[in-house]
């Protein structure tokens, strides 16, 4: 079944476009809004588990011993 965001964008397109946006690291404001565009369609526990997924990996990351 194909779910839509409040502004029509396809779910799945969503999720995706935000973590390519949190991995790539380029425009914050892109992160911001696919953020709120999960946020303000009710998508929270979602949102959530994207922000705790990537803060682990930024852990993970600053733990690293090159």
């Amino acid at each position: 079944m194909l779910t839509f965001t409040r502004l029509l964008y396809a779910y799945d397109e969503v999720c995706i476009n935000l973590m390519l946006s949190l991995l790539q690291k380029n425009d914050f404001n892109e992160v911001i809004f696919w953020s709120s565009e999960l946020f303000y369609s009710g998508f929270l526990r979602e949102l959530y588990d994207y922000c705790l997924l990537y803060t682990s990996d930024a852990a993970d990351d600053s733990l690293r011993v090159d």
